[in-house]
């Protein structure tokens, strides 16, 4: 469902039990099962606790965003919850490995619901006709929002032979970090080539022509209502100058996509 959906909401969870740890991740993610607070369902959910070491407000807030813009583009992405953490919860794991994340964690945390079922995608596997347009959108996404986590050792990435399902994005929008922003956010620079030449999907994607008409009209599909309901749906502690900044600087790429789409194509060749 998109975000723009009038019936789209974001739900909210409550952590009852904590299940395992992924040790691959730097934030050390849990999987946990909690309860939506609206419907009561039992959900099994991955939590990137807000004691993690790169879990920020800025990066919390990232991580909706790039889910809700993925969303938007029709790219299955995890489905993005936010998870009430409370001390009842924290004094169950106290004496384990664990304990003093969960303690710094006590509030609201950003997850994902977790998808079982799915692997991997193999570095050197070839894709397949139903995955390639896929991977051509989660290609431009990335560029697009400027994500270079997705490489080789870190795919960020599952599949099951059909789909793919992209995850683990705080690190994404990496442009509002630069010291020297692009003046023209649609025209790649060449300092822009290290990171995108090493992103995942594109050694599987090169010499296949772009969907072009697919892409720009996903990218037509983040106007101003869009960004409202984003930004709506992130909890206001999270809500910090980051966002209008990422706002513009996107949708100046969206306003010139044609440049923008013209500028990526070269990297498949």
């Amino acid at each position: 469902m998109l975000i723009t959906d009038t019936s789209y909401r974001l739900p909210r969870l409550t952590a009852l039990r904590y299940n395992d740890t992924f040790t691959t991740g730097a934030n050390q993610p849990g999987l946990v099962a909690a309860r939506n607070q609206q419907t009561r369902q039992l959900i099994d959910c991955v939590v990137k606790f807000r004691g993690g070491e790169r879990m920020t407000p800025e990066a919390c807030a990232r991580e909706l965003l790039a889910a809700f813009i993925a969303k938007e583009w029709g790219i299955r992405v995890v489905e993005p919850v936010l998870v009430d953490v409370g001390d009842e919860f924290v004094e169950l794991e106290r004496g384990k490995p664990h304990y003093q994340l969960l303690a710094k964690s006590i509030g609201l945390n950003v997850g994902s619901v977790y998808v079982p079922g799915y692997d991997t995608l193999p570095v050197h596997q070839p894709l397949s006709a139903v995955e390639l347009p896929q991977a051509q959108h989660i290609f431009v996404f990335d560029v697009f929002i400027q994500n270079a986590d997705r490489r080789a050792e870190k795919p960020n990435l599952m599949a099951n032979g059909q789909e793919l399902v992209i995850y683990d994005h705080e690190l994404a929008f990496s442009f509002i970090q630069a010291l020297f922003k692009n003046a023209k956010p649609y025209q790649l620079r060449e300092q822009d080539r290290i990171w995108i030449e090493n992103l995942f999907l594109l050694a599987k994607i090169k010499r296949f022509p772009l969907p072009e008409i697919a892409i720009q009209e996903a990218f037509g599909r983040l106007d101003n209502k869009f960004w409202d309901k984003a930004f709506e749906l992130i909890p206001p502690e999270w809500r910090t100058d980051q966002l209008p900044e990422i706002r513009s600087f996107l949708t100046e790429i969206v306003n010139n996509s044609d440049l923008f789409v013209q500028s990526v194509k070269p990297f498949l060749v």
